[in-house]
């Protein structure tokens, strides 16, 4: 089973765009959990999941109040899932890839492994290498304990994700390719809406650099939940 999960406000056409990717491209949709976190101010998002009907996959929803901190609802949304892997998209992405699930097949999801996907967001036109949509197996996400470190409150945790399992040499690539609309090149960013404004706000007013924050405790916390499950699995 996949999990996928995401936070989506006031962004019905594009969730739906999303959503038609997913049913399109997904070569075995019995094994697909989606799982969407709406605020409860935002009408037009419940009315549509509500009336939600056309997926031939099982598309979960709940409804709270706007998160202060996005970590808040991502790591709420992940301990709703019971797949063996933990995907994490945003509602203006799409999945380019056909039989994107079929990719992941050969991927031991009994290991603590980070698992790359690849987009076309203005991120990635740096030289930097981590992912904006990242997939971790179940054990990676019990050793961290969480999906986003509650230090980032916007924008960041993806890099902080890419860093902790780069250094332990867990990453694995998937080649799965994923259109970030949004912000597709540095010239070809479609508008800046609430939503978007919003997270980039919260990220420079928390002033956290993910690339230099301090992740040795992340790293002794896997380290030493692979030497228990190895120990445990060989006694």
């Amino acid at each position: 089973m996949i999990s996928i999960f995401l936070n989506s406000r006031k962004r019905v056409s594009l969730l739906k765009d999303l959503l038609l990717s997913l049913q399109n491209n997904t070569s075995n949709v019995d094994e697909l959990e989606v799982f969407i976190r709406v605020d409860d101010d935002d009408h037009e998002s419940i009315e549509y999941l509500d009336a939600e009907s056309e997926s031939k996959f099982s598309v979960n929803f709940t409804v709270g109040k706007r998160p202060l901190n996005l970590h808040e609802s991502m790591n709420e949304l992940a301990t709703m899932t019971s797949g063996e892997l933990l995907f994490v998209l945003n509602d203006d992405t799409a999945i380019l890839t056909k039989d994107w699930d079929t990719k992941l097949k050969d991927i031991d999801a009994d290991d603590c492994l980070y698992i790359k996907t690849h987009d076309n967001s203005v991120d990635k036109v740096t030289d930097k290498d981590y992912a904006s949509f990242p997939i971790l197996t179940r054990p990676a996400y019990e050793a961290l304990g969480y999906f986003m470190s509650e230090r980032f409150v916007g924008l960041g945790g993806d890099v902080h994700l890419w860093r902790v399992f780069n250094s332990l040499g867990r990453i694995v690539d998937s080649d799965i390719f994923i259109d970030h609309i949004m912000h597709r090149t540095v010239n070809d960013v479609v508008h800046s809406d609430e939503v978007a404004w919003r997270m980039r706000h919260n990220s420079w007013n928390d002033n956290v650099d993910p690339w230099s924050i301090d992740i040795s405790q992340d790293l002794e916390r896997i380290r030493g939940y692979i030497s228990d499950k190895f120990s445990t699995t060989n006694n």
